[in-house]
């Protein structure tokens, strides 16, 4: 599938501005470059991404794939280079802007690209996605009117899009329209929508209904969508990635038993690097965004640039023929293997958020990651652990009904008991890792906490990262920066106490998985 998905909405071969002649050609080195990419020849991709640009320079969709391809691996500085180009050649086109304006919302640049698709929707005069573009960005920003108009002059436009409708549920129920967007939600459950949409649209039902406390309702709909998402392409190839990604780790969290690994390494004189990291649902988002507004911090919300990056080149050099490592493989890298990977790292990092870390303590915020931790300890002596947790019975019903995009983590959500299950594993992996850690090296953050009081739990963290705490209003830090997690929405509101033992009102649903759960619940101190 081509990196520039969406590209045009009519119009000629060729154009010419500002006297550049510039084309929307594809052909068999794209096409090759987009494969390599596809199969995960990264390194391979981006040679030949830079090859094409190199040869054709005035070619818009190469640029665009070029710097798209660029952009996703954290090589952002040429990556905008080449959406430069795109727009010194066609600023003028509304083609290239939407091309543009896609291409920078791909490499986490919201603003500019909010900028070119304002533009673009000027000159094409609503022809083509970019409303609906608009629209996804504003309604993530928190602009609703802005999204609501954007998707009505989409959808005015005499475009039939499910997509498109389900959006403007979600920013009307937002705004308080509940009749409307049930309705909405309701008409994409019918037969005619496919499984993806139909899952969806249940998803955003149950959790209407659940706000309204008609929580069998909310739950009898969204059982019903975790059904149609079982239907959906792909479901089956992430339920073999997750069963191979478990196994893995399982493997790999024994080789740490067998080792008797510990960890209690500190380099002072090395900048600070905080992960942070948890369950999903568990407010690594809300403290984050709260310990963001912090001078003296810098975050990154969900970049990925660990598990995506750094994680799998280590692999590639320390896997054995069957496919396995353990903590011995990373251990026994050398001290150059490891500087380069931590200077590869910090500079993904920096380049991911568009500024450079200096003297301040950077917070990689990425749920999920219990697991590679051993990893990054192995890696960077000057790491920390900032590790959230949540009561695990709400964390179970918050990831069952979080609609999340189909990967290997997701698809575990299909049913209550393969949630708590993978819940109850990932808790007690962080409970086996923080024994074997020194004390100053990790520190557990609890929702709970946050939530009754987040100037005090932020003073505590603040002063376990050694930085002076400080009177901010996170909410206006976090609509002026904007994030990457599913849970945006969530953030952008007050703090508000109905989050807190939500799980009561699925007290007989959980019943049945109260088992799995209640082992790490008795750990952690959630009985």
């Amino acid at each position: 599938m081509s990196l520039c998905s969406r590209w045009l909405w009519g119009g000629t071969n060729q154009s010419y501005l500002m006297g550049e002649s510039y084309s929307f050609r594809d052909g068999r080195e794209l096409q090759r470059a987009r494969a390599l990419y596809a199969s995960g020849d990264y390194a391979g991709s981006l040679r030949a991404f830079e090859e094409v640009a190199r040869l054709m320079p005035n070619n818009i969709l190469a640029l665009a794939d070029a710097a798209r391809a660029f952009g996703q691996r954290y090589e952002v500085k040429k990556a905008l280079q080449w959406i430069k180009r795109m727009l010194f050649l066609g600023k003028g086109d509304p083609r290239v802007l939407m091309l543009a304006g896609q291409s920078y919302r791909m490499i986490h640049r919201k603003a500019e690209a909010m900028e070119c698709l304002e533009n673009a929707a000027e000159l094409a005069g609503g022809a083509g996605d970019v409303y609906l573009e608009l629209g996804v960005l504003y309604e993530q920003s928190g602009e609703l009117e802005k999204s609501l108009h954007a998707l009505e002059c989409y959808l005015h436009g005499g475009r039939g899009s499910a997509e498109a409708a389900l959006l403007r549920g979600q920013v009307l129920l937002r705004m308080g329209e509940f009749e409307s967007s049930e309705k909405i939600f309701r008409k994409l459950m019918r037969e005619e929508q496919g499984p993806f949409m139909r899952a969806q649209a249940a998803s955003a039902l149950a959790k209407q209904l659940d706000e309204r406390g008609e929580y069998a309702e909310a739950f009898q709909v969204l059982q019903e969508g975790k059904n149609h998402w079982k239907g959906v392409d792909g479901w089956g190839g992430a339920r073999e990635r997750a069963s191979e990604e478990r196994d893995c780790m399982q493997k790999f969290m024994r080789t740490l038993e067998e080792t008797d690994w510990s960890y209690s390494e500190r380099v002072e004189s090395e900048p600070q690097t905080v992960m942070l990291t948890g369950c999903p649902r568990s407010g690594t988002t809300l403290i984050e965004k709260v310990l963001d507004a912090h001078s003296g911090v810098i975050s990154a919300d969900e970049l990925l640039v660990f598990p995506n990056l750094i994680f799998p080149s280590l692999l590639g050099r320390v896997r054995d023929e069957t496919g396995y490592f353990g903590i011995s493989d990373m251990v026994a890298l050398s001290s150059s293997q490891k500087r380069r990977a931590v200077k590869q790292y910090r500079r993904a990092m920096e380049e991911g958020m568009g500024q450079k870390v200096g003297k301040r303590t950077m917070i990689d915020k990425n749920p999920s990651l219990t697991g590679m931790l051993p990893v990054l300890f192995e890696l960077c002596p000057n790491q920390k652990v900032l590790y959230a947790l949540r009561d695990p019975r709400d964390v179970v019903l918050s990831c069952y009904f979080q609609w999340l995009p189909l990967n290997s983590v997701s698809v575990q959500f299909s049913s209550l008991e393969a949630t708590a299950r993978w819940v109850a594993e990932e808790l007690e992996r962080w409970i086996f890792v923080r024994e074997r850690l020194a004390p100053e090296l990790w520190m557990e953050t609890r929702y709970e906490s946050t939530v009754e009081d987040y100037r005090a739990e932020s003073a505590r963290i603040f002063n376990w990262l050694g930085v002076d705490g400080s009177e901010v209003d996170y909410r206006e830090h976090a609509q002026e920066r904007g994030f990457n997690s599913p849970s945006y929405a969530a953030v952008q509101q007050a703090i508000y106490q109905k989050s807190l033992d939500r799980w009561k009102c699925y007290k007989e649903a959980l019943g049945p998985v109260m088992g799995i759960l209640e082992p790490s619940m008795d750990q952690l101190g959630y009985r």
